[in-house]
């Protein structure tokens, strides 16, 4: 399953991007991991299902199983607000022409614990 899925990412995996507050992270590359081997539990008419020949798998854990991406762990950010923006896609391997890209961008707004209701779980407002 690693050397497989290893291969498959290799081959169509392209065009990674990752910005923090408009900075690129060089390097992407350098996060590629695999995941340890995990129990994948599918519910009825899962995602898979009509992606996979036979109408995909049925409900139920499946073990062993990996996953492999690109990961990153950051310094925590400081206080404020903060954009975060993915972007991956597939490449044919012959041509290097995309055939299928995801890109999402997170808004968030990191506060200090201490100046805020939430981290005892009261609010006020």
């Amino acid at each position: 399953m690693r050397e497989t899925l290893d291969f498959f990412f290799t081959l169509l995996v392209c065009n990674l991007e990752c910005e923090i507050d408009g900075v690129p992270v060089e390097n992407l590359d350098a996060y590629r991991t695999q995941s340890p081997a995990f129990v994948m539990t599918l519910p009825e008419d899962n995602v898979l299902v009509g992606n996979c020949e036979d109408d995909g798998p049925p409900a139920g854990d499946y073990f062993p199983v990996v996953s492999e991406g690109v990961w990153i762990l950051h310094a925590p950010l400081s206080v404020g607000e903060h954009e975060i923006f993915l972007r991956g896609a597939l490449c044919d391997p012959g041509s290097g022409e995309e055939f299928a890209a995801t890109e999402v961008t997170y808004l968030i707004t990191i506060v200090d614990a201490g100046d805020d209701d939430r981290s005892t779980g009261s609010r006020s407002g």
